[in-house]
Order: C-alpha cells, then structure tokens, then sequence
C-alpha cells in the first residue's frame, strides 16, 4: 500500500498565524515571549534589527505559550530548550511531556494524524532554578499537508504581488502603495520585483484568486507601536483576524525589528478540482503587505486510502490466542480486585461495630492537601559561550550546553525523506538550514536584542508587582484555547479518537497561595535572569498528614488489607501482552547519551534501543515510565507494510534492543487500545532509535533499483521477549545498565526486569530504585503470593 503524498508548509516564529501568550508590552521585563533577530542594519535612516533569514521567539516564563490551528497530517515544532526547562504540549486536548532536550532540533513531532483541523500548544512549566532558569526557544513550525492521493506530484506556483490574479481595492481617499522589500529578505525564484504592496487604509483589500489545495501568502511584518490588525477570508467564510505586529518586540514606538519573510496566512486541505478565493482586508487601524503567494496544486497519483478498517478475515482483525488469554487474565483480576476492596470494606465495618463508637478518630477530610504538585526537572547551570557579534553576521551564537540530561520523551519520524516538495507521508520535513548553528539565546553583546542578556533588560523587574496585561489581541474566530476543548469532546487523532478531560484555563486547588519569586539582580548576576513568576504555587504545611497519621493510628486494622488491594491493583492496571508475537516496528533518531522517557542512563545509547507503542508501555500518565521500561526483545524483519509489493528481506535479520522511550499514542502506529489494532493491524509497535551508533546506516534491506527508494519506514516484525543480560549487546556493560541516579524515582529502568531478582517498574506512583541492576523489585508471581496474604488477613478478621 502506497503511502499518502504529503507537502510541508513553513511557518516561520515571525508568522502572525501563530499566538503567543503572554507576549513582552513596553520592556522586556514584562516577561512572555521575545522575539530575536540578529542581525542590525540602518535601513531609511531607521536602525532596524532584520528576521531574516535567522530568527527565533523564546521565553523563560513559566505558564508562557503559543498556540497554531492548523489543517494537516502531520506536525514539526522546531526548537530547543537550554538548562532542561520543560514543557507540555497540548495536540487536540492530549496533553504529554515534551522534549526538553538541550541539543535537540526538535520541541515536538508526530505524524500520521487524520485529515482535517488540529490544534496545537506548548506552555512552558516552573523553572527548576529561579536565578537560572533557561530557556525554551521556537524558530519554526513545519505542517505536513495531505493530498488526499498517493504517489502523486504536487507543484509550486510562486505569484509575485503584482501578478493579474491578485486585485487591490482602496477605500475613498486610500490606496495601496509599493515599498522596497526589506534587506536580506530572501524570496523564491521566479520572483522579480524588488518590492512589495502595502496599506494603511481600513477596509482595504487584496483579494487573490487561484485553483489549488493549498496557499501561503507572505508580505513582511514590522514591530511598531501601531496596530497592524488585518483579516483573512476564504470562500466567503467568517473572517479569521490577525496582528502583524504583535509577534516581533518594540520599544517606545519606534521600527525596531523587521520580517521579510513573514508568512501572513496559509491554508490548505483545500479541494483542488475547485476555484477559490481569498480576501485579505486591512481592519481599523490596521496595515497589511502582499508581498508574493504560493499556491499548490496535486497531479496524477491515485486516490488514498488508509487501509486501517480492515475486512473479515483479514490479519488486522485476528488476535493471538495467548494474547486473548491475558486480556481475559487481566480482566478477571480486576474482578479480584473489586471483591477484596468489598471484602476489605465488610471487615472495617464489622470492625467499627464491635468497637465503642465514642473512641473512633474521625475520618480525614477528603480534600488533603497536596505535599507535591507534578515532577521537579533539574536545572544546572552552564558556563555562556563567548558572545557573538550580532552587528557583523547574521550567524547565530552556539547553542548553549547543560552539563546533566534529563527525561525527555522523544518525538518519533520517519526519517530519509528526499529534500523535494512532494514526499511520503512518513517522511520527516528538512529542518530549515542554518538551525544546528542557532542559539537559544541566553546571551548577546551589548544593546542586541538576547533573551537572557543582562544589557538587554532596560529596568529592573519588579516581582511583586502585578503584572502588567499583555497586549491585547484580536479574537480569532473558530480557534481551540491551548488548555485544549471543553471537557468530553472527542476528537480524531493518530487513528483513534481521543477523549479531552481537560477544561478550559487553569484550575484553582484548595491550600494554595499564589508568591512572587526572587532573584539576583541581572546587574549583578552572571547567569540570565529569572522569568516573571506566573502564579508560582507554595504548598502548605502538611495538614492533611497529621489527620492521616490519627487516622491510621485508631485503625491499624484497616491498613494491611487496604494496602493490599492498592498494590494489587497497582500491579494488573498496566495492559498484559503476549511474550512474543507479531508487532509492526518504525524508527525514530536519538541523540548519544539522551536521558529518554523511562530515565535509563545515556550509556544505554551506545546499544541497540527502542520505543514501545503507548498501551504496551505501561504508563498511567501520572509518571513517565512504564511498566515495560527496561525490557528487552528480539525483533525479526518479516516484510514492509507500506509498499507495493511487500518486500521480503533474503536472508533476513534480527537484532535485540531494550525499551528505554515511550512511543506516544498521537501516532497512527502507537495508538492501539485493548479494543482497537493499530495501523498496521497489531497489538504492539516498537520504535527503533535508528540510525545510530549502535546500528549500522546499511542495516534494513532494501531493493532501491524496483522501489526507488531505501527507506520502507514501517516493518512487520516478529517479537520475542529475551534476557537483557543473555542477550542484549549492551547486557554485561555497567555504564549501560539502570537508570540515572541523580533523578530519583521519577524514573525507572531495571537492568534486567526478566532476571530472577528483576525490577518490574510500575504503571504509576513511585519508581523503586533502579540506579543499580539486581535491585528485588515486584516479579511475576507476585499477585499470587498478595491474594494468598489477603485471604488470610480476611480469615483473621472473620
């Protein structure tokens, strides 16, 4: 089966599609997002510092975000963060860590969505370090549009702003004038003018008609104290209003900072076969600039079709004998579980009467407070590389190193993709050039326009003032809050459909203050400063611990059957799967020494490692490992699932890796549940981390001379769960084995969980100690031995 034929829209940071909040107002002590250009010029007499072609948007506030809708198969954040700053990224109301990997080219990515509208967020979380927090900078997004077609062509046709199928209107007494394109904006071929259309004048329209799936429009964007409001409508649908200001940082009024190359509004999903037509209109106090459009259109290729509903009798509606008997298994222990907890409920009852009323404690309020409110992430500080001068090269400075990784859940992509506009849905976009030479900004020289840069801040913050508002945006009509939809409205992702839980803004909790934060003055520190404390939480005193300790004390009966059943069920809510099976396999890439989402150590990398699809990791949500981290199994190519025909490899191969990252369901092939297949009509996925050091570049087989291509993407594969220590390459390695020390248990990653003293880790709650392989952990078996000691304790109480 042929893969979809998807293109890749660039929205560079610049781009007034995408929403930032809070964004800097007057200052940049105001906090939120800044935006970094460069490069500075006198431009008109005007200095200026020029976007183009480097620029980035970047904060180190906690709560800041930035959202994009978008119409699309696919999603790319291109960034990185400095001094493990996290973040949490919201697709469609699903919400999981994101990578905060200090060397990465990637914030977030995932591929394989349905067809249609999605938004995306990213909020930024609390800053481990106050006086050295970090930083989380976004240079682009990149959206892979669908065709709809498969092995098809889609073009380019590149319209300059004086071209006949775009029409001016001006009110009475306005007009549309043209202005010299703004230096070292950089244009597509074919484009031959030098400038652009521009306008002040409200209600003033361009309107641009075309036949195509899609259309980026791109005229350049200013930072100044006026409003430069503007509206896009296509096909006569309800006007979406943007600010082509709002996204770059001015000072007192004056030019300060100039986009070229600022992508003003883009579509796509669009019906080829129809004519369309857009209209772009300058709104009250507003300015719009046409500089060129793209337009895309899709030839020839066939009609796509996912293949995931499968029909009778097919292998992706078949499921494994073993693999039934455990989910039956899994079933009928949760029955287990809930007739102990009426069990354990009877005893305590019976207990209560036989003892004089008078005496009893009472119960606990239900709404204890909280002694911890999510994971702490480490934050260590790093020594700021030499200063680079912004006045002479528009390069940007090294990107800053941390010295400690931390847990990160990397994003997976096919990788491969030839650099042409038209490329397999599995495919990777190109990240732009120039990006692994980009800093994260945490320093510049003098006045230059650094986040983190002591000389860039004009006055001191004051932290326990309120803050100021920030700017006020338009309203943009049919866009999702980044907290994600109402609470219950499903939406189509990765394959499934996804039920938000998440309400709209942040929930207020019961005992917590709202503080402001402190810290060194940037005068005076060398480090960047702190961002503006965004209702930074303190925790109270633990009240709620001194009930529970009088509680468990006029009960002491009730805690052993109760702790029972919480660990019993603890050890069935991970979904069982079967030893060994058939799975499908993709692959991802990354980095040598990344701490991945189970916190196995950066030695681990040297060896052969994967993810495991969502369901078979084992995670609740509540922690990042699961109860698979640390696994190990033998994986053998069978055949390609996406081509046609299937290949199948002569001799084949196998290789043994160990399941240190999670493989989230927001992809097609990680998104199986105990009622529904995967993409590829299996149980399980497992995410190769290749290529890397451990494989080498020539290891999957391929056939380029009939497919035209060495890149199949997806395997079908055979499994087999095996002994790390038997049989994987990194088995007898100590650098290799475990999980990081340093980070306590918020991760768990047992050197051998098949081992007779293995560590099996749990689906949530805390992580036993992994740092040091052998550590006696839960191992099979042990639900017996817990319903044996339950059985007994009941027989005591009757």
């Amino acid at each position: 089966m042929a893969a979809e034929t998807v293109y890749n829209i660039t929205i560079p940071s610049t781009s007034a599609t995408l929403t930032y909040s809070p964004y800097v107002t007057d200052n940049a002590n105001s906090g939120g997002w800044q935006s970094v250009c460069p490069t500075n010029v006198t431009f008109n007499g005007t200095s200026s510092w020029i976007c183009d072609p480097d620029s980035a948007h970047t904060t180190s506030s906690y709560k800041a975000s930035f959202e994009l809708s978008f119409n699309g198969v696919g999603i790319h954040l291109i960034g990185n963060t400095t001094n493990n700053l996290g973040y949490d990224v919201s697709l469609d109301g699903f919400l999981f860590p994101g990578n905060f990997r200090s060397n990465a080219q990637l914030l977030y990515s995932s591929t394989g969505l349905q067809p249609g509208p999605h938004t995306i967020a990213l909020t930024v979380r609390q800053p481990a370090l106050a006086d050295n927090p970090g930083s989380v900078t976004l240079k682009e997004v990149v959206v892979d549009a669908g065709t709809g077609r498969s092995r098809a062509t889609v073009m380019k046709a590149v319209l300059d702003d004086d071209d006949p199928s775009i029409t001016y209107y001006a009110p009475p007494n306005g007009n549309w004038t043209n202005v010299n394109a703004y230096p070292q904006a950089t244009q597509p071929a074919g484009i031959k003018s030098s400038t652009f259309h521009d306008s002040y004048w409200t209600n003033a329209t361009a309107t641009i008609g075309f036949k195509g799936v899609g259309i980026s429009v791109y005229g350049a964007c200013y930072s100044h104290s006026r409003y430069a409001a503007y509206s896009a409508s296509i096909d006569g649908t309800e006007e979406i209003q943007y600010d082509g200001t709002v996204n770059l940082y001015s000072i007192g009024g004056d030019v300060k900072q100039r986009a070229g190359n600022c992508l003003r509004y883009f579509k796509t999903g669009l019906d080829g076969d129809k004519d369309h037509q857009l209209v772009l209109k300058v709104k009250d106090m507003g300015r719009l600039a046409v500089d060129w459009v793209e337009v895309f259109t899709v030839a020839g290729g066939q009609q796509f079709s996912n293949g995931t509903g499968g029909q009778p009798g097919d292998s992706s509606n078949v499921m494994s004998n073993n693999t039934r008997i455990r989910i039956v298994a899994g079933a009928v222990s949760g029955g287990i579980v809930l007739i102990l907890a009426l069990l354990t409920l009877i005893v305590c009852i019976r207990r209560q009467r036989s003892q004089p009323q008078d005496i009893l404690t009472p119960a606990p309020n239900q709404n204890r407070i909280r002694t911890q409110e999510g994971a702490s992430f480490l934050s260590t500080p790093f020594a700021p590389n030499t200063q680079a001068n912004i006045h002479e090269t528009s390069a940007m400075p090294t990107w800053p190193q941390p010295q400690i990784p931390s847990p990160i859940t990397p994003k997976r992509y096919m990788t491969g993709a030839p650099p042409i506009l038209s490329y397999p849905s599995g495919s990777a976009p190109l990240a732009s050039p120039g990006l692994s030479t980009m800093s994260s900004y945490t320093e510049s020289s003098g006045t230059g326009p650094g986040c983190d840069s002591a000389g860039y801040q004009t006055t001191e913050f004051n932290y326990t003032a309120p803050l100021r508002p920030s700017i006020s945006r338009p309203s943009y009509t049919g866009r999702v809050s980044s907290s994600g939809p109402e609470p219950g409205v499903a939406f189509a992702g990765g394959g499934g459909m996804v039920v938000s839980e998440v309400g709209p803004g942040m929930v207020s909790r019961p005992g917590y203050q709202v503080h402001a934060g402190s810290v060194a003055s940037p005068v005076s520190s060398s480090t960047s400063p702190a961002p503006p404390a965004y209702e930074q939480i303190e925790v109270p005193d633990g009240l709620g611990g001194a009930r529970n300790r009088a509680w468990s004390r006029s009960h002491p009966d009730m805690l052993l059957p109760l702790v029972y059943v919480l660990v019993w069920s603890t050890i069935v809510r991970a979904w069982t799967y079967a030893e060994n099976g058939i799975a499908t396999m993709t692959h991802y890439t990354m980095d040598v020494g990344t701490i991945a989402a189970c916190g196995c150590t950066g030695g681990s990398t040297h060896y052969p490692t994967a993810a495991l699809s969502s369901l078979a990791y084992g995670s609740d949500g509540t922690v990042g490992f699961g109860s698979s981290c640390g696994r190990c199994f033998n994986l053998t190519l069978l055949n390609t699932f996406l081509s046609e025909p299937p290949f199948y490899p002569n001799p084949t191969k196998s290789i043994v890796i160990k399941v240190t990252d999670l493989c989230p369901a927001i992809s097609q092939w990680c998104d199986a549940t105990e009622s529904k297949l995967n993409a590829g009509g299996t149980w399980l996925n497992f995410d190769l981390v290749w290529p890397s050091v451990a494989i080498p570049d020539d290891w999957f087989p391929s056939n380029e001379s009939f497919y035209g291509y060495k890149d199949f993407g997806v395997w079908n594969v055979s499994y087999q769960s095996v002994s790390c220590v038997d049989s994987w390459a990194g088995g007898h390695d100590a650098a290799a084995l475990g999980s990081v020390n340093n980070l306590g248990d918020s991760v768990c990653c047992p050197a051998d969980p098949l081992a007779p003293n293995g560590t099996i880790c749990p689906s949530s709650g805390s992580a036993p100690n992994t740092g040091t392989s052998g550590v006696p952990g839960l191992v099979p078996g042990a639900g017996i031995w817990m319903v044996v000691s339950i059985a007994a304790s009941m027989m005591t109480y009757f």
